[in-house]
């Protein structure tokens, strides 16, 4: 709504204009002096001014003066009783919008008036684009401005990197190279101390250094934890020179640098190693850094496949060697060109002169490795067949050479299955050369197979029982057969505990399947281990009371904080303290200890229980594995909560064990680091 000011020393006629301006829907305020023009103005803006001339103390021109001078813009319509050609153009000369004489019709004035505020927005409109016009060219001013120096600093950059890539391209001596381009990017940016750090078996290790000072460069660390690398990820970071590593540090501090820059060689998702450039108060350009950086890397990968090209066939026959399966190479004649360890480490062969044999001289031998040896390599006619079948297919369509499986049972006292992959070796014209056969130990896989087959079994057995009890318990109920409270009650307590177990079953199933799937969530939260250890052994205490064991906590001095999921990691100790309790005896103990050991806490649990075979101990964490079926059938259970437990603590970052003496009792530890914060990665999905 549009606001007008009305000057004027007679009160009705104020009231007059107030009344008609407030009808024609303007927002009026009416004043009569020049003092009451100046308490207004702040706090009423106006768009139009209607001022009498004639006015007491100080006239309407005076007052027509005084706005202009204050930067008012609102158009003024001069209204007087004594109209006069000099008054009127005075008015007009000292900014007057408009001259109407007394008395006027209500026309004239809503005329006058809506043409003032139609000026004023003009002028108002006028201001704004005015204003814009000049925010523009200040932007464009400053765009070119930015533009100019950002081109400048481009092209210097360019030009150093053009240096740094003819120098890293001089040669494939890494020393040599990577020397040269540290050296240039130094002077490049002012630095008064650069160093490259390559990675190699999981720690930094220099490989160029450039400084003003050579005093200084000695003082470089002669390594560095591979950790550094989280500090340079994704891109350059600046660091300050209390963070970095001791010996980086001082060398940085020495080099009169008030923070250095660290930025990691990567190239084609791999890490090569960490640039380190020392800065003062001339910082250096990010995008420089990490443009230098990407060449270093990419120079070092080049040399890498330099070396890797001359040693290829080392390398090769060092994978053959060091390979987990068993790998037997026969050339055309079918004598033995490789051999590896593994192999001979399934067949139990102690012997090594085996390279340029046949493989028919150990046809009947009296050494059961030599004979199983043979009968994995002898090239039967009908596996000659099947390869000869599918030669033409595995030559001419496909790159993938046609694989004949065939799984092999060995005969005591290897008591073995192995499983026995061939396929032929051919040249580049594809003329047969000799055969490959891969040979997998597969024992323990058959064993697992068997071992499922169990604990379909032994789940149908832990569900039918408690099933029978539910059932039968309810029935009794549901007849009347238990008037009495106490009976009732004691019904009702075997339906709950039954049904606590059908539930701890399926939830260790489905646990299971989140761990094989990868969907098993962990938390990554502090956990004060020793609420962990007193809050798992309170709740195992009714367990406990049932079973006439003891439990007791011994934590000698107070115990750091790890970083976990406690909820887990409880689920973790309620497995543990409860198979100690089930497989100890009544009046035993079981003593669950909490202990600090160089940068890890140990949590214990130990039991006076039945102890576990050593064969058995191997196992005991693996999925579905019983130790004694005896006691496991009394102790129930299907083998999944030390596998469960296992998965928890490994995919946290720690480590878990048992020791156990056949009648004596066992101990299973879990270790955890220690950790001063959570983890950036929040929550951890375990595989």
């Amino acid at each position: 709504m549009k606001r007008i000011l009305v000057v004027d020393d007679e009160e009705s006629i104020r009231i007059t204009l107030s009344t008609i301006l407030t009808r024609e829907g303007y927002t009026v305020q009416a004043v009569g002096s020049f003092d009451e023009v100046t308490q207004i103005l702040p706090s009423f803006p106006p768009d139009t001014i209607i001022l009498d001339v004639l006015l007491p103390k100080v006239s309407g021109l005076d007052i027509l003066k005084y706005l202009k001078e204050q930067g008012v813009d609102a158009p003024v319509i001069i209204i007087t009783g004594a109209p006069d050609l000099q008054s009127a153009r005075e008015s007009l000369r000292h900014g007057a919008y408009d001259y109407i004489a007394k008395p006027f019709t209500l026309d004239i004035l809503r005329q006058s008036v809506s043409r003032a505020i139609k000026e004023k927005e003009l002028l108002d409109a006028r201001r704004e684009l005015e204003e814009q016009k000049r925010r523009y060219q200040e932007d464009l001013e400053r765009q070119v401005r930015e533009r100019t120096a950002e081109l400048q600093r481009r092209n210097a950059e360019l030009a150093a990197l053009n240096r740094l890539g003819a120098i890293l391209a001089e040669s494939l001596s890494l020393e040599d190279t990577l020397q040269g381009a540290l050296a240039e990017l130094v002077a490049a940016v002012g630095s008064p101390l650069g160093a490259v750090y390559l990675l190699r078996d999981g720690s930094l290790w220099p490989a160029a250094a450039a400084a003003q000072n050579k005093a200084v460069a000695d003082l470089l660390p002669p390594s560095l934890a591979a950790s550094v690398l989280e500090v340079s990820a994704p891109g350059p970071a600046r660091v300050a020179p209390e963070v970095l590593p001791d010996g980086l540090r001082k060398a940085v501090v020495a080099a009169g640098a008030d923070s250095a820059w660290l930025t990691g060689l990567v190239s084609k998702a791999e890490v090569e190693g960490i640039l380190v450039i020392a800065s003062g108060a001339e910082q250096p350009d990010a995008s420089l850094l990490s443009a230098s950086a990407r060449q270093i890397a990419v120079s070092v990968q080049n040399a890498k496949l330099f070396e890797e090209s001359v040693a290829r066939r080392q390398h090769t026959e060092a994978i053959i060697q060091n390979m987990a399966d068993g790998v037997l190479v026969l050339d055309r004649q079918d004598r033995i060109s490789a051999c590896n360890p593994a192999l001979r480490n399934i067949l139990g062969i102690l012997r090594e002169d085996l390279l340029g044999r046949s493989i028919h001289d150990f046809r009947g031998s009296s050494d059961p490795g030599l004979a199983a040896l043979w009968e994995i390599g002898a090239p039967s006619a009908d596996l000659m067949e099947q390869l000869q079948a599918m030669s033409y297919n595995s030559v001419h369509e496909s790159d993938m050479p046609f694989v004949v499986r065939r799984e092999v049972s060995l005969s005591d006292p290897l008591n073995r299955i192995v499983m026995v992959y061939t396929t032929q070796l051919r040249d580049l014209a594809h003329n047969p050369m000799g055969q490959v056969r891969l040979v997998r130990d597969i024992t323990r896989e058959r064993e697992l197979e068997r071992m499922k087959s169990d604990f379909i079994s032994i789940v149908s057995h832990e569900l039918r029982t408690p099933l029978f009890y539910i059932k039968g318990f309810i029935e009794l109920l549901l007849h009347g057969k238990a008037e009495d409270p106490k009976v009732r009650t004691e019904f009702l307590n075997i339906i709950r505990d039954q049904t606590d177990h059908l539930s701890r079953l399926v939830e260790d199933i489905l646990d299971t399947a989140k761990i094989e799937q990868g969907s098993l969530v962990l938390k990554r939260e502090r956990v004060p281990v020793e609420d962990l250890i007193r809050q798992a052994v309170a709740d195992a205490e009714g367990m406990a009371a049932n079973a006439g064991v003891a439990l007791r906590v011994e934590i000698a001095e107070p115990l750091p904080e790890v970083i976990g999921d406690f909820v887990r990691l409880k689920q973790v100790m309620a497995n543990l303290i409860g198979n100690a309790i089930k497989f100890s005896k009544s009046g035993s103990v079981v003593i669950v200890r909490g202990l600090p050991k160089s940068g890890e806490v140990w949590v214990q649990v130990e039991d006076q229980g039945t102890g576990i075979p050593p064969q058995s101990l191997p196992h005991v964490f693996d999925k579905f594995f019983q130790a004694e079926p005896s006691q496991t059938r009394t102790a129930g259970g299907v083998g999944l909560g030390l596998y469960i437990a296992r998965q928890i603590v490994e995919n946290l970052g720690g480590r878990i064990w048992a020791e156990s003496e056949l009648g004596k009792g066992s101990t299973f530890t879990f270790a955890l680091p220690v950790q001063g914060t959570p983890t950036d990665d929040g929550d951890a999905k375990g595989t």
